[in-house]
């Protein structure tokens, strides 16, 4: 487990009004791949530290929350897990858009994988998983598109992303051949994700990046994701709309 200190700017100061709140959730997901921890026995005393996680992964703790004088939220860890401290949950200042931690109870949230077309053909070299995280059903494609961009290093303008593969050509002739990403159809920005017919609490998002890919983006290879195409989301939809 990969820790690192930050600044002293991010040192939460003690504030004797502040008090710590017990019957908190016991099980929580991280949504980012880098979390916010401090080694110490008291919330207000210990150096901040960057500690790298999987995303989705689990943290448990005793189930007390403590609330900093600048806004900042943090739970206590449960030593019984192998962790002992306090871990930031969200806050002001960190350069988080959303929350770090989720209640792992919480049937409103969706764990998202983002995968980077290259081309439809799966032995693409820029093909497979390029970002992950949890979030809310009630946000926004535009809001996730944009956390995405941001801790990937991508520009959110250049990003179509879209829950559906392009439809097979049914042009005679053409062999069965799926049509190019560019007949992807795209979710737009203001959609939100509970709406989308994501089944389950997976969501499987296609990115096309209309601009220049930075070289030095992680991608983790993988085959392209089973997931129907638009015209079999549509007959389903319609088939759902029927039984209802």
């Amino acid at each position: 487990m990969e820790e690192s200190p930050l600044p002293a700017k991010y040192v939460e100061k003690p504030d004797a009004e502040s008090l710590v709140v017990q019957n908190g959730p016991r099980v929580y997901r991280c949504a980012v791949c880098e979390i916010f921890v401090k080694r110490s026995v008291k919330p207000t005393k210990g150096k901040i530290m960057k500690v790298k996680k999987e995303t989705g992964s689990c943290l448990y703790s005793t189930g007390n929350t403590w609330t900093g004088p600048s806004g900042g939220r943090w739970m206590e860890l449960d030593q019984a897990s192998g962790e002992a401290g306090w871990a930031l949950i969200y806050g002001p200042g960190f350069g988080l858009k959303g929350p770090a931690l989720l209640d792992a109870s919480d049937d409103a949230i969706l764990s998202v994988q983002v995968f980077l077309l290259g081309s439809m053909d799966s032995g693409s070299e820029m093909q497979g998983v390029i970002w992950e995280s949890l979030v809310r059903r009630e946000a926004t494609v535009g809001e996730v598109k944009a956390s995405m961009a941001r801790e990937v290093g991508l520009k959110p303008y250049c990003c179509v992303l879209s829950k559906d593969k392009p439809c097979l050509n049914g042009i005679p002739g053409s062999n069965g051949q799926r049509l190019p990403v560019d007949y992807m159809p795209e979710l737009k920005d203001h959609k939100v994700m509970g709406d989308c017919g994501f089944e389950g609490g997976t969501a499987i998002l296609l990115l096309v990046y209309v601009g220049d890919m930075p070289p030095d983006v992680p991608i983790q290879r993988k085959p392209l994701p089973k997931l129907r195409d638009a015209r079999e989301s549509r007959q389903r939809e319609s088939q759902q709309l029927a039984v209802s």
